[in-house]
């Protein structure tokens, strides 16, 4: 097994090389779920892909807590 990381929310990436040649990685969340899998021709494009998936997901983690914040009804 490839090295993982692992971000602060308990997420972590497992990049493997498969039979073939090919790279796949793997974003599992804390409990080990699966949330995304992708499979690359080079090892290079896989990573390029996890720090894609590590810029927008932040990017859209961003955007969930503002949508709930202005969903949230407000009390007065």
């Amino acid at each position: 097994m490839q090295p993982t990381w692992r971000p602060n929310d308990g997420g972590y990436y497992e990049l493997k090389q498969a039979t073939d040649g090919q790279y796949h990685f793997t974003l599992k969340a804390g409990n080990h779920e699966v949330i995304c899998s992708e499979r690359y021709t080079t090892r290079s494009a896989a990573e390029n892909g996890i720090e894609s998936c590590r810029t927008n997901s932040a990017t859209m983690t961003a955007m969930i807590g503002k949508r709930r914040r202005m969903a949230s009804p407000t009390s007065t």
